[in-house]
């Protein structure tokens, strides 16, 4: 048999865990999941017209909401585990890519075309990033940055298919024009480069 404390005791546990669900459901990070969810029910016109499905009556989304609002309060460590495993991979991404940045630039984290600039001798040039072209399937077509390791000079390269199977031809000079390295500058070879979008396809 409980006593009074212990039965007290009991009920203040059980209003605090249910109290956690219910701010973890309607203002924490199970607010958008609960969001994501019924958006996911709702549907599209697009997505209901491609699969001959009917428009889900608003009642129903209510009553989905309202259920999964109740499932999340009962257990709302798992979603709020959930959300706190994608920020600590998330901010282990973010870490590896703010090092990766500090390092240098590199063509396949820029886009389009812009102007890149040296922060050591001012030599700047217009270049190419990548840029899609018009067309989709076997006839795609793509230009393409790339950078001679060599000699260091910046060139467009124009590839046709998907994948490609246009052939990347060498520098001027002979040497590989490359878009897998850390860019520099080829008038000074540093890589403390910056890069200023244009535009984009």
């Amino acid at each position: 048999m409980l006593s009074s404390g212990d039965a007290m005791t009991i009920w203040v546990v059980v209003a605090g865990y249910l109290a956690i669900g219910v701010l973890v459901a309607l203002v924490g990070p199970g607010r958008r999941e609960l969001a994501r969810q019924v958006a996911s029910a709702r549907g599209t016109s697009v997505s209901r017209a491609v699969m001959g499905r009917p428009e889900v009556p608003e009642w129903k989304l209510l009553a989905f909401r309202v259920l999964l609002t109740i499932v999340m309060v009962l257990v709302w460590p798992l979603p709020l585990w959930s959300a706190l495993q994608e920020k600590r991979e998330f901010d282990a991404w973010e870490r590896e890519h703010e090092a990766r940045v500090a390092q240098g630039l590199e063509f396949s984290r820029l886009g389009g075309a812009g102007v890149i600039s040296c922060q050591d001798c001012g030599f700047r040039q217009e270049i190419s990033s990548f840029m899609h072209g018009f067309t989709s399937g076997p006839d795609a077509s793509a230009d393409e940055g790339r950078q001679c390791l060599q000699c260091g000079k910046f060139i467009t390269v124009h590839r046709k298919g998907n994948p490609p199977v246009t052939p990347v031809p060498p520098c001027e000079c002979g040497g590989e024009l490359s878009r897998d390295h850390f860019l520099f500058c080829p008038q000074c070879r540093s890589t403390k480069l910056r890069y200023e979008m244009a535009y984009i396809t």
